[in-house]
């Protein structure tokens, strides 16, 4: 099939290539929009010229990652049926039913890793190659960034679910809300560190596969102690992979959004590790003064 190639370039620099047509490599679809000529900018594809009564058509490219999304979504009804009866509708101390803390596992243990370590092993392991060709190509009709969109699609959706689902809390919500104010800033405004972001949402949710842990088990001393060790490494990395992240902000106020929702994020996540140390060590003295 022959395709029509085209190139557009966003504002920041970043380079986007599709085609009207869809390849067994990811190709792009078009997804045609009309939206306020106000805001018309900030889209991939516009045009000015079919602009009527304030309003222009845009086009989004819509790359066939979205699929991996779908057997996610899927997936995740399968998972959802399977835990619910099992574990029940309790809430946890986050307000969350207990049974959410089961169906988290599997992204956060498996998906997410596995689709970093594709897209790292897809330029030959390189962070820098990654970082080079996040910085200059945010759409690609050769499936290069196949894996970055499937996980941009995964992540959102991760978020969005739970307003869907449950009855969030307003902690929670501010929450998902900062994830995914976080990840469209990474992947638009700060293109070139994408990959950072990617590796400190993965270790920032393997710190929250822990912490589920400890919600399913919070009598086991073994989860207790996972929970403690796991979060407190998974904060230090993602403090890390941030500043790593941040080097590619070309403004002060990029680099302060970015380590403001870091260093928020790691606070709250932190708190009930501190929590729970200082419980053992009044637990620990309390013995010591019995004996």
């Amino acid at each position: 099939m022959q395709h029509e190639a085209r190139q557009s370039i966003l504002p920041n620099g970043l380079v986007i290539e599709h085609e009207l047509g869809m390849s067994a490599h990811g190709a792009n679809r078009i997804l045609s929009l009309k939206v306020p000529a106000a805001i018309a900018q900030a889209f991939p594809l516009h045009n000015e010229t079919v602009a009527t009564s304030g309003w222009e058509h845009v086009g989004v490219p819509v790359g066939t990652a979205f699929a991996v999304g779908l057997v996610w979504l899927v997936c995740g009804i399968f998972v959802r049926r399977t835990a619910k009866p099992r574990w029940g509708s309790e809430l946890d101390e986050f307000g969350m039913p207990i049974w959410r803390c089961v169906t988290g596992l599997w992204s956060q243990c498996f998906v997410f890793p596995a689709l970093f370590l594709c897209s790292l092993a897809q330029w030959g392991f390189s962070m820098q190659a990654w970082q080079q060709a996040s910085g200059e190509h945010l759409f690609t009709p050769d499936g290069q960034r196949y894996y970055d969109w499937a996980f941009v699609y995964i992540f959102a959706g991760y978020m969005v679910e739970d307003f869907v689902l449950h009855r969030c809390s307003a902690l929670m919500v501010a929450h998902h809300a900062g994830c995914l104010l976080g990840l469209a800033f990474a992947f638009i405004g700060v293109p070139a560190g994408f990959p950072w972001f990617f590796a400190g949402v993965v270790s920032l949710e393997l710190g929250s596969a822990v912490l589920n842990l400890h919600c399913l088990w919070p009598k086991d001393r073994r989860a207790l102690y996972a929970f403690m060790v796991g979060m407190t490494i998974s904060n230090v990395a993602a403090v890390y992979f941030a500043l790593r992240w941040t080097a590619h902000a070309a403004y002060w106020s990029s680099i302060g959004l970015d380590l403001v929702l870091t260093a928020t994020f790691v606070y709250f996540r932190q708190e009930p590790v501190i929590d729970e140390a200082l419980k053992l060590l009044r637990a620990s003295r309390g013995k010591d003064h019995a004996e």
